[in-house]
């Protein structure tokens, strides 16, 4: 079989794959990340580090007696261990018969819609899992507010406890605030960030709120399925959590019409894409799939804004 789908080449599938796995993953971006096209086992571990926030500075004389080696532990990075257990993948097929039936056209749009849906379907799998954890093992910081009431004074009030209770350094560029849908959609509705004169944005014709008091803000729509313990929004410093990702490999390359391990060249974020041929039911099959973990990194490190 020739390496095409009715004039779509495997790679061009693979390349929509990436470019719609690395647009839901977004939030991800919050995190510290270890991510490599190297190809790895399930249960390796990645160690990775994360900058934790500053210490408490002392005077040199008066607390660390003159011995600078008694500072060092105040910045001290703080080394992570990330097992990689987690291998989430999806497979989609095409017979013979379904890719004479439909022109090349429309078949066209049809896969493009399939590639979509498959590499969402990977990428929620592995935010699920993150958001789950957000959930569960860090603490709310403000008070709990409705997402219908969510506005730009309630993050200005996140951004005062992460900087006094959280003792962030914050204005550093690495300030992340995920949003459920609905969490961002009251911000989108918030006059103060529609006033474009106000907030210098174009919220209302864009639909995106880029940044609000100081943080970049992501709308992630699974945040809210994931969330048992009423997670609506969290607020994030890289040293929050930290996430190691990497390829899967083969041992046969030439039992496949296709396969590749794909890096997004932005965030980094990896995907492997394989096609073979089914010779039983004379069909192609095509899978997505992807070797992650995450560990929990500084207590402090995120902040959940809660509903309840």
């Amino acid at each position: 079989m020739a390496n095409t789908i009715t004039g779509m080449t495997y790679e061009n599938v693979a390349r929509m794959g990436i470019q719609a796995y690395a647009d839901r993953l977004a939030p991800l971006s919050a995190f510290t990340m270890d991510l490599s096209a190297d190809a790895a086992d399930q249960g390796t571990v990645v160690k990775t580090r994360i900058v934790p926030v500053a210490g408490t500075v002392g005077d040199l004389t008066d607390t660390h007696t003159g011995d600078y080696t008694d500072a060092i532990d105040d910045q001290a990075m703080s080394e992570v261990s990330v097992e990689m257990g987690s291998e989430p993948v999806i497979a989609f097929t095409f017979t013979d018969a379904e890719a004479n039936q439909i022109s090349s056209g429309v078949f066209s749009d049809t896969v493009a819609k399939l590639v979509n849906q498959a590499a969402y379907a990977i990428a929620n799998n592995v935010l699920d899992t993150c958001f789950t954890a957000v959930d569960t093992t860090y603490s709310a910081g403000v008070s709990a507010v409705a997402a219908s009431a969510f506005d730009a004074d309630d993050v200005a009030d996140l951004r005062q406890y992460c900087v006094t209770t959280g003792a962030w350094n914050f204005g550093v560029g690495d300030e992340k605030l995920i949003c459920d849908s609905s969490y961002y959609t009251a911000l989108l509705k918030d006059n103060a960030l529609q006033d474009r004169s106000a907030s210098g944005l174009d919220a209302v014709l864009s639909g995106n709120v880029p940044r609000c008091c100081g943080f970049d803000v992501i709308e992630a729509p699974s945040l809210a399925g994931a969330a048992a313990n009423n997670t609506g929004a969290f607020a994030a410093k890289p040293e929050g959590m930290a996430i190691a990702m990497r390829g899967v490999a083969t041992q046969s390359n030439s039992d496949f019409l296709y396969h590749e391990i794909l890096q997004d060249d932005v965030s980094g974020v990896v995907l492997t894409a394989k096609s073979w041929f089914d010779r039983q039911y004379h069909r192609v099959i095509s899978s997505f799939e992807t070797l992650w973990g995450r560990a929990d990194g500084h207590a402090n490190g995120i902040i959940r804004v809660t509903s309840a």
